[in-house]
């Protein structure tokens, strides 16, 4: 999934950077042209290239406009990107909860009435995956459909997804941890800095 974000990522923000190098080649054709309608002027150099930046001063207001707003829209998109990724969002594993659920796991109770008693024990965990598997594995051939849905959603749309990133990756979808994702993704995030660097370039017009 995380591949996949990123590579979504990559392609959000390589069609925002084309569309910044455009607005800054319209820019400099602009300029071009209209310092080549001053040649021949009259006037001194200065009074010449006071005129050019007067007749400029709306294309450029414009286009620093316009880098401003995909600017603006990298950043969203990386942020939203990091958002996925918050440290506030790792899962963790409630262990109290996983004691009861193991002690009501050695009655005789029907596998219905069971996940009843899974979910209240549960709670708002009952959305927690990485809890999911590690009751799975505990509770192994009790038939709990209901609890185990989004597992198994889950691993059709990794086949999805994987399945859709043959044509551009090597490697297939792994389960990913913080430390995993620092490790396989930090040349991929210094890239977005790069490309960050970049756009503060084009917007300063060095």
């Amino acid at each position: 999934m995380t591949i996949y974000i990123g590579y979504e990522l990559n392609n959000e923000l390589s069609k925002l950077i084309a569309k910044a190098e455009e607005k800054r080649l319209i820019f400099l054709e602009s300029l071009r042209i209209t310092r080549e309608s001053h040649e021949g002027a009259w006037g001194s150099p200065e009074e010449i290239e006071k005129n050019i930046t007067q007749n400029m001063k709306p294309v450029k207001e414009k286009f620093e406009i316009e880098i401003k707003q995909i600017n603006a829209d990298i950043t969203g998109n990386i942020k939203e990107y990091s958002q996925k990724w918050s440290k506030k969002e790792i899962e963790k594993i409630d262990f109290d909860k996983l004691k009861y659920i193991m002690e009501f796991s050695k009655f005789d109770i029907p596998d219905e009435l069971f996940e009843e008693i899974v979910f209240e024990i549960l709670g708002y965990e009952a959305n927690n995956l990485k809890m999911l598997r590690i009751i799975r594995e505990i509770l192994g051939n009790r038939k709990i459909g209901k609890l185990f849905t989004r597992l198994d959603k889950e691993k059709e749309l990794e086949k999805l997804i994987n399945k859709d990133l043959e044509k551009y990756l090597d490697f297939e979808l792994e389960p990913q941890t913080e430390m995993s994702f620092e490790e396989k993704y930090r040349p991929f995030l210094n890239a977005i800095e790069e490309i960050q660097t970049k756009v503060l370039e084009i917007k300063t017009g060095r």
